[in-house]
């Protein structure tokens, strides 16, 4: 008798166990779908923005430009006096209203050089300090500007436009890196990336047509010519499905 009452109690706990088990399981798999259905749907601002920031919904429509500048050592010379040039002369003819923010990397390593919202002689001021020098770290880069304006988007509640616009003259020294970060803007967000290859022609990583934005350049005038098709383009662009 003993021994039927410790059979039936061990076949209870087993079956109160195995309930628990599959209602974890449900929860789990529940919880599995929604991460599956937040990866695969595009939200803007992407979920992978985790910092907090005050809402500006005075300025939910402005226009955001993030600009990178390659002043890696290839660069020395005529190539970055031409380009410091172009990008000036850029700067001074985006729309007050809008927003910008630089990232570089040169002699003195990559870092953001001023933050979104910065005033232009404040970029200017720190597009004239770029000093040839060292790697071609693209991919930190676009990192960077990928967290920049991801945040910007949350400022203005997802509202605006927001463009990414990259300077180089050669391959980057951390092309996985850069191959990753672009695919998450191009999936996950409505960043418009502009690429002008400067003295480089069309061969280049990011020369992705239909996903990618990518003029070459050879002289001054090409360069200033395909930044100014930069601000062309976002008044014809039109955030959708975010």
């Amino acid at each position: 008798m003993r021994q039927l009452i410790i059979l039936i109690m061990i076949i209870a706990l087993t079956a109160v166990s195995c309930a628990k088990d599959n209602e974890t399981e449900k929860v789990y798999q529940s919880e599995e779908g929604s991460l599956q259905k937040a990866v695969g749907e595009s939200t803007w601002p992407p979920p992978a923005i985790k910092d907090e920031v005050e809402v500006d919904l005075k300025n939910a429509g402005t226009k955001n430009y993030y600009i990178i500048f390659d002043g890696s050592g290839s660069m020395a010379g005529e190539k970055i006096e031409i380009a410091k040039k172009a990008f000036i002369r850029f700067i001074k003819i985006i729309p007050d209203k809008s927003n910008i923010g630089l990232t570089s990397f040169d002699a003195s390593g990559f870092h953001e050089r001023a933050p979104i919202g910065s005033p232009k002689n404040k970029i200017i001021e720190e597009v004239n300090k770029i000093r040839a020098g060292g790697s071609t770290p693209l991919g930190g880069c676009i990192e960077i500007a990928y967290q920049k304006l991801g945040l910007q988007a949350k400022k203005q509640m997802g509202y605006g436009e927001y463009s990414l616009i990259i300077l180089t003259d050669g391959q980057a020294t951390d092309g996985n890196k850069m191959g990753y970060a672009v695919d998450l803007i191009l999936k996950e967000t409505p960043i418009a990336i502009h690429t002008i290859g400067l003295k480089i022609g069309t061969g280049h990583a990011l020369n992705q047509p239909g996903r990618i934005y990518y003029k070459a350049a050879e002289n001054f005038e090409e360069l200033s010519q395909g930044l100014e098709s930069v601000l062309a383009e976002t008044e014809n662009f039109i955030v959708t499905d975010f």
